[in-house]
Formats: structure tokens, sequence, C-alpha cells
């Protein structure tokens, strides 16, 4: 019926931009109601005291539950996942609580960067690649590469390149990041202080950061990776022998 308006007018002029995948009714917005509510539940799963009311068709998206759910599973059975926790290191309910609702929603909502190794090894032993990744991708500085280390995504240059970089950016707050002490032994540190990657500047920064969580480690030898140019700075630091300056 027309209406006395062009329809074709404003079905190219509709603001997309206001159109967000959890407004009400969206179907983010219904499958996290799903996760939420446990209606029309077809699996439980039991983690200590809380039970999980979630649904299959969700949870295949895991190559873990697609295996178990492709034998003869009786559908009335609880999964236990309480060994679970105690096979993968860190993992607590709010772990857990990050997997379901990246299995449902495709989204990861805030980790505090104490949760992000146990959550990429949960994601890992459900076999959940994708969560592995897009944890890559949203960590940053110092946990990214960590994370980037810890399951093998700096294999290929690029990552390397860019966790590279983004650690770089993070360097003037070493001191302030707890992840790098609990994640990164010195000898690691020194490693990646020789990534060709590397900026001279960051370079420097991190020799710095060594030095003071370890006084009495091989001072000569960070300074051999460091460029000549930041060998004057480096120096008065360290203490080393004016020889490594002349090359």
């Amino acid at each position: 019926e027309d209406y006395g308006v062009d329809n074709q007018y404003w079905i190219a002029h509709i603001d997309t931009n206001s159109v967000t995948q959890d407004v009400p009714g969206s179907l983010n917005s219904f499958t996290e109601t799903l996760l939420s509510s446990g209606s029309h539940s077809d699996v439980t799963l039991q983690l200590d005291s809380k039970t999980y009311k979630l649904h299959k068709l969700f949870l295949r998206r895991s190559g873990y539950f697609r295996a178990m759910f492709s034998e003869s599973w009786s559908t009335s059975a609880s999964i236990d996942l309480t060994d679970i926790c105690q096979t993968v290191p860190g993992v607590t309910e709010r772990t857990f609580d990050h997997l379901w609702l990246f299995l449902y929603t495709d989204k990861l909502s805030p980790v505090v960067p104490e949760d992000l190794l146990p959550l990429g090894h949960l994601a890992q032993f459900f076999d959940v690649p994708c969560l592995v990744a897009l944890i890559f991708d949203k960590a940053t500085g110092f946990d990214k590469l960590a994370i980037g280390l810890e399951f093998d995504l700096l294999d290929d240059w690029v990552n390397l390149f860019l966790a590279s970089i983004d650690a770089t950016l993070h360097c003037q707050q070493l001191s302030d990041n707890p992840s790098i002490e609990k994640w990164f032994s010195v000898e690691e540190l020194k490693s990646i202080m020789d990534t060709r990657y590397f900026a001279t500047r960051s370079r420097y920064l991190l020799a710095q950061y060594i030095l003071s969580r370890d006084p009495n480690f091989d001072q000569e030898e960070i300074a051999k990776m460091l460029p000549t140019r930041t060998l004057e700075l480096f120096l008065p630091l360290s203490k080393c022998t004016p020889a490594l300056v002349a090359e």
C-alpha cells in the first residue's frame, strides 16, 4: 500500500548505529536471558553448591561438549564440574561464568588480569579456540604477551609484532603492573627484551626494571643487548665496565 512515502528512502536511511545487539528483544538479549534464567534448560551442571541450568544448543559450541553429547548421554544426568576445577589451575565460579556468557552471546565481559590465564586454560580444556583468540585480542601490555606465549599464539610474526608493540607501549608502567612479576621470571624478561621488535627506549626501561627486581642479575649481559646510544644512560645504573660502550 502506498502511503505517499518513498519506502526506499526510509530503508536506506535507517540509523544502524542506534541498533545495538543488546536491545530488548535482540538475539543477544534473548540468549543472555536464557542463560541467566535457565528457562527451557535441557542440561544441568554442578559446581560445588552452584547449579547451572544450561542448554545443549549453546554448549555444543564447545568441542568438549559436542563430543559428550554425541555419545550415549542421559538428558537427566547432571554434569559435575568440580573435577575440572582441580584439573585446570586457577579456575573459579567466576571463570565459568565468563565461559558460559561467551558460549551464549559471543561476548567477553570485563576480566580482571588474574582471571585471564585460567579462562584461557578453561577455554582450551573445553575446546573453544575462538575464546582463547578473543582473550588474546582483548588483553593489553604484558598480559597480552604472556597469553600469547602461554597458548602458542605468537608463532605468527604479525601476532608477535602486535604483542611486542603493545607491550612496548606499557613499559612506562612496568613497576605498577602486577602481572609482570606474577607471569615472568627475570630470565624470561631478559628473553623478551632481546626480541628484535622491542623498541630501544623500552629495552632500556625493561633493563631498569629487571635490575630493580634482581640487583645481582648479570648486568653486563643485559647491557650487551642495549644499543650503543643507550648504554650511556644504562651504565650509571648497572655499574657495567666502560669497555662495553666502545664499539
